[in-house]
């Protein structure tokens, strides 16, 4: 899925983000003689994608419907705290830095890099996607937040959860709670992977990050 930013004067930049295996990347360009598709076939292999998984294959996906407004997307793992520089995954910790494709988070077994999540992209302005993937996760208990870092407006993000290539929870911000606007904090949901098994629970709480 792609992040990027689009200009007013027509000029855009994209940051796609491919799963393991074989994409495509549709880009689409219409005018009043119609429509002009370009399609780009992407097959990636190699680090992750070549190790035996051990695990449950994870991909966590944040949207919103705003432009100009900057959300971040965190994966805690049990124990952590909004913030925690080995426990939480989010922009200042999970960019790919190592030969497996993924972050230096040392979670699940020790020392093995197939394991750490990787934030794809940080999407500071139009609207998403950013995703988080956790190939072969551990045994454990997850939270999901997202962070409400910079903007002037509310707004209505929702969160995909995949298991593999299944889609096992979606949550869209609810209408009853407080509007989300800058410096809070929504906590969607929290998963647990238990021996190869994934199970969501819906938590919709919003609290002011300080």
């Amino acid at each position: 899925t792609p992040g990027g930013s689009y200009f007013a004067n027509g000029d855009f930049n994209i940051s796609p983000s491919f799963q393991c295996g074989t994409s495509r990347l549709v880009l689409a360009a219409q005018n009043s003689y119609g429509v002009t598709r370009t399609i780009i076939e992407v097959d990636r292999r190699g680090g992750v994608c070549e190790a035996a998984p051990t695990g449950p294959t994870i991909n966590i996906r944040l949207n919103w419907d705003t432009n100009n407004t900057d959300l971040d997307l965190h994966l805690l793992r049990e124990g952590a705290e909004l913030g925690d520089p080995t426990g939480d995954c989010y922009f200042a910790t999970c960019t790919a830095s190592n030969s497996m494709g993924t972050s230096n988070l040392d979670w699940g077994n020790t020392g093995d890099p197939v394991d750490n999540p990787l934030l794809d992209v940080d999407n500071s302005a139009t609207g998403g996607p950013e995703n988080i993937f956790l190939e072969s996760a551990a045994d454990g208990t997850y939270t999901v937040m997202v962070h409400y870092y910079e903007g002037l407006q509310s707004t209505m993000p929702d969160l995909e959860l995949w298991v593999g290539n299944e889609l096992r929870s979606w949550t869209t911000f609810d209408a009853w709670l407080p509007d989300f606007k800058q410096g809070d904090v929504w906590t969607p949901i929290t998963f647990r992977v238990q021996g190869g098994q994934v199970s969501a629970l819906e938590n919709q709480t919003v609290e002011e990050y300080r």
